[in-house]
């Protein structure tokens, strides 16, 4: 019995942190994913319905939100970043909010481990 009460302490703590990471990864999953997705919607943006004239980055940036709010739509912040000519590098950065689910105490020793931010880049068609 007493090993039992020496050894409970450490296997909870391993199953919590086990927990906690996989909340963390399940984050980064989702916003590396709504950055590559509004990263492609915005390399595609002049052949949509609403076909963004070539240099509208607002138009772009406008899509490439869109896209990446559907993807994952937990208070996402998205940042645009080119010059919207054809064939040009087009940068789409979102962010997600602190507000995702963490355990108590492990949460805060491995907060910063995974990131919360996610960037992706394409060239413009």
């Amino acid at each position: 019995m007493v090993e039992f009460v020496l050894v409970l302490p450490l296997v909870l703590i391993l199953l919590f942190v086990l927990v906690q990471m996989a909340f963390d990864l399940n984050r980064y999953i989702k916003v590396t994913d709504a950055a590559r997705i509004g990263a492609r919607a915005a390399a595609v943006a002049r052949f949509n319905p609403s076909g963004c004239a070539s240099g509208d980055t607002t138009c772009i940036c406008h899509t490439a939100t869109q896209a990446a709010t559907r993807a994952d739509s937990d208070g996402l912040s998205v940042a645009c970043n080119g010059s919207g000519t054809p064939g040009s590098p087009f940068t789409v950065t979102v962010t997600v909010p602190k507000g995702d689910p963490s355990l108590p105490f492990v949460g805060t020793v491995l907060a910063g481990v995974v990131p919360r931010t996610a960037s992706a880049t394409e060239a413009l068609e």
